[in-house]
């Protein structure tokens, strides 16, 4: 379908925030490999990200995560930090004092503790209580240290996307 709009007329379009869902499920995970999540432009939120590793011998495991904003990468370094414990889920948070940038950081909370993965209210990807937005998102994970037996990788995030509606 076409039409003409008459000389001088001003066209709008309407946006609006669109939810996804997506899940990576790498088994086994390569070594030091990094595995995308989602890569999204054009007006990203990121609501919230969940991380975790299982193996036999239910050993934990350094396991990286990797947030790129506008073309500046923000990570969680497990072997800085801490290994993720085999079997469960790990909400990854952005903590920032302030609206600069440059002071985010990424933790982890262990959401068994706090009722599970379906109880991540008050856990999401915040800054100043809002979902972290910006023009580009990626979100990348990645095991660092020997893989154990039957090694599994997983991750889940929840994203907006700005869509024409």
């Amino acid at each position: 379908m076409s039409f003409v709009v008459p000389s001088g007329s001003i066209v709008t379009q309407k946006y609006a925030w669109k939810t996804h869902q997506i899940k990576i499920d790498k088994n086994p995970p390569v070594i030091t490999a990094l595995n995308e999540v989602f890569d999204k432009t054009g007006g990203v939120r990121l609501v919230s990200l969940i991380a975790k590793q299982t193996n036999t011998e239910t050993d934990g495991k350094e396991i990286d995560i990797l947030i790129t904003k506008d073309g500046t990468t923000y990570t969680y370094d497990s072997s800085d930090i801490g290994q993720l414990v085999n079997n469960k889920d790990y909400a990854i948070c952005i903590i920032t004092g302030n609206t600069d940038e440059a002071a985010y950081v990424i933790d982890v909370v262990d959401v068994t503790i706090v009722g599970g993965s379906s109880m991540l209210l008050g856990y999401g990807i915040t800054v100043e209580g809002k979902p972290l937005e910006g023009h580009d998102i990626k979100v990348e994970v990645r095991l660092t240290n020997a893989a154990g037996t039957a090694q599994r990788l997983y991750a889940k995030a929840t994203y907006e996307t700005l869509e024409a509606v």
